[in-house]
Order: C-alpha cells, then sequence, then structure tokens
C-alpha cells in the first residue's frame, strides 16, 4: 500500500474476501495467505504494518496476489471470488494518534500489539 500523504502514516487494511454464487450469496472463505512477519492482524481481521510509512513510498507486501476466479462446485455450481479492501492510514506521529484511533500499542516508533 502506497502513503499517498505529506506525512509518515501508519497503515491497515482489511481484506473482506468470499466465494459467491450467481446471486451475490457467500458460500465459503478463499484461503489467502498473508506475511505475518511484518503485519499483525487483529480479531477482526484487520492487518496493521508495523512500521511507519513514509510519504510516497510502499508498505511491505501483506499477501501475494490474488487471481479473482471463478471455479465449479462438487455440485456443479458456477461460484465467483469476491474481493474487498479496505485500507487506512493514521499519522504516525505522534504515536498516540495511532493508538488513540485504533486502539493500537507502539512502542519503538512501530505497532507493536493490537487489542
Amino acid at each position: 500500500m502506497e502513503n499517498t500523504g505529506s506525512i509518515s502514516a501508519f497503515i491497515r487494511v482489511r481484506l473482506v474476501s468470499y466465494w459467491a454464487d450467481a446471486d451475490g450469496n457467500s458460500v465459503r472463505l478463499p484461503a489467502i495467505n498473508f506475511d505475518t512477519a511484518n503485519w499483525l492482524k487483529d480479531e477482526n481481521d484487520i492487518y496493521y504494518y508495523k512500521a511507519p510509512v513514509a510519504p510516497s513510498k510502499l508498505s511491505g507486501v501483506l499477501c501475494n496476489p490474488i487471481s479473482l476466479t471463478e471455479k465449479t462446485t462438487a455440485d456443479g455450481e458456477t461460484v465467483y471470488m469476491v474481493l474487498t479492501v479496505l485500507p487506512e492510514a493514521v499519522q504516525a506521529k505522534p504515536s498516540a494518534a495511532a493508538a488513540d484511533a485504533w486502539g493500537v500499542m507502539v512502542a519503538d516508533g512501530a505497532i507493536s500489539a493490537v487489542n
């Protein structure tokens, strides 16, 4: 994710993904492998990039590229992958900004824990 702002920022993202039938009904979740070395996950499936991202710079990669595909289930039904990306950013300094806005713990200039 790119910081398009003018100050360093912490970035978080929620990826909402599922398989849907032709009517848009969710049928099951696809498997996605996430980078848990540089990103922290909370219980609401929100991923926080640990380090602040400088203006015009990119965070590390959260997951491998995802192909939005369709497939046929064992029942012969065609299902489609749906993915919604919900990014957010908050200023990195003062560190209390991220703590207040997102309820995270910031230590030594990086997000160290999520609640």
